[in-house]
């Protein structure tokens, strides 16, 4: 448990970083220009609409991550923000978002003797009662699904959160692999309007 716990912190940690990496940008409003001209139906339809934040392309191509335990798929767009940690195996940034929060993943692999299940409810358990700090506010758990992965025990945890510096509400989707000493864990987060718009249909094959 004391391992998990660390797990988060560095979860909560790396996430304050990877949000940092598209924080600078800001978004403009596409329709504030073209005021005067929504009275009319043409003009109406010839206004461009406003775009949700790092709305994905219908067709986004995708690039591969794979090891022997868990594999991903993520936009190809994506850059690797070259964090400093033993435990992160992997990590994946939006360096072209805007609004405050930039869409990202990373993996961590840690030792620990957990089942998926337990990792996940230490995992609840710590980010409900506020172990997010100012990164991670109001967590709720949406939804927590079973996944063999091969012969080891996997499982997908689903939540949301409110990200304490920009307000923007997230998807925070994380993958667990329990190998019997190890724990890998895959958390993928997207801002809510991302993940509606196409955003969840990439991650976890």
């Amino acid at each position: 448990m004391k391992s998990l716990k660390k797990s988060v912190v560095l979860l909560l940690s790396l996430s304050l970083l990877l949000a940092a990496c598209g924080g600078d940008k800001t978004e403009s409003d596409p329709s504030s220009s073209n005021q005067e001209d929504v009275k009319t139906e043409a003009a109406a339809e010839q206004e461009p609409k406003k775009e949700p934040k790092n709305q994905p392309a219908e067709e986004v191509s995708t690039t591969l991550f794979s090891n022997e335990y868990i594999q991903f798929e993520y936009p190809s767009t994506w850059v690797d923000p070259q964090v400093d940690n033993a435990l992160i195996l992997a990590a994946f940034v939006d360096a072209n978002a805007a609004g405050g929060f930039a869409d990202n993943v990373n993996i961590v692999l840690e030792d620990s003797a957990m089942t998926a299940q337990e990792a996940a409810n230490q995992a609840v358990s710590d980010l409900t009662s506020g172990a997010g700090g100012e990164v991670i506010q109001n967590y709720q758990q949406i939804s927590y699904t079973d996944a063999l992965n091969g012969d080891y025990d996997a499982g997908i945890l689903t939540g949301s959160y409110t990200q304490g510096q920009s307000g923007v509400e997230v998807m925070l989707t994380q993958y667990f692999v329990a190998t019997g000493d190890q724990m890998y864990t895959m958390s993928l987060s997207f801002a809510k309007d991302t993940y509606e718009d196409g955003g969840e249909q990439l991650g976890c094959v």
